[in-house]
């Protein structure tokens, strides 16, 4: 393998593997990594009043956990597997890194991103609002877990088919 595959150095993309049932953080943890799913799937859970409710269903090629790392605020569910799921492990310091770098314009527009996230994910569990987006969105549809975990940790240039571009 070449110098430049973060494949090659285990510390920057750790796996782990969840067997059916195994929660994986819990809300209100600090979150010290997210995780990119490579196959299984978890479920996305919020306790209520009115007892637990599924936000949605997590598959290959979704991340999680990743609104912790970027503003420092407790997890806001519980992950819990539904099936053996494996995933690669993305560490808080690489992804800090990341936005420590980007642009300031940048790094503050994904705070900000995650704000109206946590906002409206609130909101769709108090019952105010449906959420206005569709659960379980791939990060990039044409590309595998692994290419997507090193682009977050390498920073790789993730191209789309010009007919997927916005």
């Amino acid at each position: 393998m070449s110098e430049n595959n973060s494949l090659d150095h285990p510390e920057i993309l750790d796996r782990q593997v969840f067997h059916a049932g195994k929660v994986i953080f819990e809300e209100g943890d600090v979150g010290e990594c997210a995780y990119v799913i490579q196959t299984g799937a978890v479920d996305i859970v919020r306790e209520t009043d009115d007892g637990k409710v599924t936000l949605g269903r997590l598959r290959a090629g979704s991340i999680f956990g990743e609104l912790a790392l970027i503003d420092d605020a407790p997890r806001m569910a519980t992950v819990v597997s539904v099936e053996s799921t494996s995933v690669v492990v993305i560490k808080r310091e690489n992804l800090r890194a990341k936005i420590d770098d980007a642009d300031p314009f940048l790094a503050r527009l994904i705070c900000l991103l995650v704000n109206n996230i946590r906002s409206v994910t609130n909101a769709h569990v108090a019952g105010d609002r449906p959420a206005p987006w569709t659960t379980g969105d791939k990060l990039d549809l044409n590309y595998e877990p692994d290419e997507i975990a090193q682009a977050l940790v390498k920073g790789a240039f993730i191209r789309r088919p010009a007919e997927n571009t916005a």
